[in-house]
C-alpha cells in the first residue's frame, strides 16, 4: 500500500526518468511514468494495474495505459523482479520494460522503494554543491 518511486538505470547511470505506483490496495494500482526535464510536461505513461503475481520474493506487475494510449510514449508497462521487506521498508529490484506504441520495447534496470525518496537527491545534490563552493572560495 502507499507510493513507491524509483529511477531507471541505463547502460550502468541513472537518467531523468522518475516513476511512482501507488497502491490502493493489494491488487489495486496506478503507475506514472515521467521522463523530461520540464516537470510540467505530460508523463510518458499513466496505467493502471491489469495483472500482478507475486510469488516466493518474485513479483511481476504488469500496467495498461488509463484513456487513450497515443497520449503517451508506451502502452504498456511492465515490471519484474524481487520484491524484499524489512521493518518497514521494502523494495523492488529488478527490470521495467516499457512496451513502446511502435511495436518496440525498451528494458531499464529499476529499484522502486515504499516512499518519496527520489527528491531527497534534489536537497542533498544542491547542499553538496554548496559545500564545494564555499571550499573553492575559502581556500
Amino acid at each position: 500500500m502507499g507510493t513507491w518511486e524509483a529511477i531507471a538505470v541505463k547502460d550502468g547511470l541513472p537518467f531523468e526518468s522518475v516513476y511512482q505506483i501507488s497502491f490502493t490496495a493489494p491488487d489495486a494500482a496506478y503507475f506514472v511514468g515521467m521522463s523530461s526535464k520540464d516537470a510540467l510536461s505530460p508523463p510518458s505513461f499513466l496505467g493502471k494495474l491489469s495483472s500482478s503475481n507475486l510469488a516466493k520474493g518474485h513479483i511481476r506487475l504488469q500496467f495498461s495505459a488509463i484513456g487513450d494510449s497515443t497520449d503517451y510514449y508506451c502502452d504498456q508497462v511492465a515490471i519484474e523482479g524481487r520484491a524484499t521487506r524489512s521493518g518497514d521498508e521494502a523494495s523492488i529490484e529488478g527490470t521495467i520494460t516499457l512496451h513502446l506504441r511502435n511495436g518496440k520495447t525498451s528494458t531499464e534496470r529499476v529499484l522502486f522503494a515504499n516512499k518519496l525518496w527520489v527528491q531527497d537527491f534534489v536537497e542533498i545534490s544542491k547542499r553538496a554543491q554548496e559545500i564545494l563552493h564555499n571550499a573553492q572560495i575559502h581556500h
